[in-house]
């Protein structure tokens, strides 16, 4: 009973697949094309009707059509019912470009859903000079290119020229495509009329830049046109409307050969093909060729490239300098059109805060770039500043440096009775000093001390851990906001170094520290000035904050390691 009932099953699984596999094979596709003969080079619509409903991508004209360019598919379904009989097809119309090289081609058979079409013959003709006068198409695209080798990352520019020769009632140039480049429209479309085998046509002009990305012998696929034209045949005889005619046209593929970097590029520069660069650099605060100590001086490096996008330009690298803190902005960068031609540009600010006073030598910058015109790697210099550094006003004057004594020329006989005299120069004088600066950083020491004792024990609700308000400061600093930086200042000056009243003055004469001061008072010239101007200085305060704290801990270690022992070793 078991076996029969197994064998059972089985047949009726063997019939299901039978029934599956007749009702797939039972699928019907036939292709048709619009014409045959074609013109070499002029496009041609391929039909692919199916009796059945099959899904969009049942056929995949790009992978079975190699001779011919595809240039567009569109599918449509329908169900029909007839005396109680309903009946389903699926409809594929691909427009196909054909080759230019005149012969026979072969269609066909397609694969499509799993059933095989029928095959077509196509033939391809020459197109003569007289037919192309005679024929007088509607629409047709020229292409050109400014150069077919260049090298990577290089700019080159399509020309995508439409003609069209009846009135365009809608339409949309699909742009070029190229696998691994970048594909931009330069400029507005330009639009005139020429007469071509003696027909007047409508021109739309339209320009692209295409920057491959990776080297190799590269084909772009032309540019594409879909639209509605005016016919020009009448709808009705009642009516003055015209019937629309839809119209795809295209040009042929473009090769290019794209060069690899060359290899005489210095490996250590960032990679820049351009038809020129320059780099150049202005002090943007004053005209003259002058500064303080502390004080910042703001420099402007200007990077200017032609044939090139300004995301290709690298951040500028300066070298540190002897006498002086540097501290660079995030770069500005933009492109412009001018004359048909791209213009990347990239501006660079960079605040320079002198430590000694003198001439301060800033060095030329160097910018290394690879000229596509003469193919050879050239390098732009910009010109050296020099800078006259004069001394912060309140600083104390630099000691006098002791005379060295020349030495005594003995012209007679030394006298039998030497006399010793001991000198000790200016050395009691320094440690009577030291001891009065012990003193008194003792009795501060003891007076804050007193203050910590006498405050209630409990802390306000808005205490800050010492650590979090160093955090919330440099945040406030490295995002430029004066408002912020402001208020973490006063209030770590008034709960970590209990200032009172906690201003941004007293917090600079607690540190005594130039560069400090003059970060501060840049500040609040920037808050309270009666000519609103943006603060652009967070990261050289957030410095000359660190600097003054580790100055001020320096000096009071020296301080304490100077001082005499009360009970020195005895010997």
């Amino acid at each position: 009973m078991v076996t029969a009932l197994r064998k059972l099953l089985a047949r009726l699984l063997a019939l299901s697949l039978l029934i599956v596999s007749s009702a797939i094979s039972a699928v019907e596709v036939n292709i048709s094309v619009d014409k045959n003969p074609v013109a070499s080079g002029s496009s041609f619509t391929l039909t692919v009707i199916a009796d059945d409903h099959l899904s969009r991508t049942a056929w995949q004209p790009e992978q079975q059509l190699d001779q011919f360019r595809v240039l567009s598919t569109s599918v449509s379904s329908s169900t029909q019912i007839v005396n109680g009989a309903s009946s389903r097809s699926t409809e594929f119309r691909t427009l196909l470009q054909a080759p230019t090289a005149p012969g026979r081609y072969q269609i066909g058979p397609l694969q499509v859903g799993g059933a095989s079409t029928n095959v077509i013959a196509l033939e391809v003709l020459p197109l003569s000079a007289q037919q192309q006068a005679e024929q007088a198409p509607a629409a047709f695209m020229e292409v050109s290119l400014d150069r077919n080798e260049l090298y990577v990352q290089q700019q080159l520019q399509l020309t995508a020229t439409l003609y069209l020769g009846a009135n365009l009632l809608s339409g949309n140039i699909l742009p070029p495509e190229l696998d691994n480049a970048e594909i931009n429209q330069l400029g507005k479309d330009q639009e005139s009329y020429e007469m071509r085998n003696g027909k007047r046509y409508q021109v739309f002009k339209r320009t692209y830049l295409i920057t491959p990305q990776r080297s190799g012998d590269l084909v772009i696929s032309a540019p594409i046109f879909n639209g509605q034209i005016n016919s020009g045949r009448s709808l009705s005889p009642f009516t003055g409307m015209n019937s629309a005619e839809a119209v795809t046209t295209s040009a042929q593929q473009l090769p290019i050969s794209v060069l690899p970097v060359p290899p005489e590029w210095p490996a250590d520069a960032s990679w820049l093909p351009a038809e020129l660069a320059t780099i150049s650099v202005e002090l943007a605060d004053t005209n003259s060729a002058q500064g303080k100590v502390g004080e910042p001086l703001t420099l402007n490096y200007r990077v200017t490239a032609i044939g090139v996008q300004s995301d290709l330009l690298a951040p500028l690298q300066l070298a540190p300098l002897a006498n002086a803190d540097t501290y660079p902005e995030p770069s500005q960068r933009q492109t412009s059109e001018r004359n048909g031609k791209l213009i990347a540009q990239q501006l660079t600010q960079v605040a320079i805060i002198p430590q000694q006073s003198g001439r301060l030598l800033i060095p030329a910058q160097q910018l290394t770039w690879f000229n596509t015109v003469t193919r050879r790697v050239e390098r732009s210099l910009s010109q050296p500043i020099e800078i006259d550094i004069a001394a912060a006003s309140g600083l104390q004057p630099q000691l006098p440096q002791p005379q060295q004594r020349e030495p005594i020329q003995a012209t007679e006989p030394a006298p039998a009775r030497i006399e010793y005299r001991h000198d000790a120069g200016w050395w009691p004088y320094l440690a009577v000093a030291l001891a009065v600066l012990w003193l008194a950083t003792t009795s501060l020491l003891w007076w804050q001390l007193q203050r910590l004792r006498q405050r209630p024990v409990s802390a306000p609700a808005h205490t800050v851990k010492p650590a979090l308000q160093l955090k919330q400061l440099q945040r406030a600093c490295e995002s430029n906001s004066a408002l912020q930086a402001e208020s973490a200042l006063k209030l770590f000056a008034e709960q970590q170094l209990g200032l009172r009243p906690p201003l941004l003055p007293a917090l600079a004469q607690y540190f005594q520290h130039a560069p400090l001061k003059s970060q501060l008072e840049h500040l609040s010239q920037c808050r309270y000035a009666s000519a609103s101007a943006p603060w652009q200085e967070g990261k050289a305060l957030w410095r000359a904050l660190q600097a003054a704290q580790r100055q001020l801990q320096t000096q009071q270690t020296d301080a304490l390691d100077a001082l005499p022992k009360l009970y020195p070793p005895s010997r």
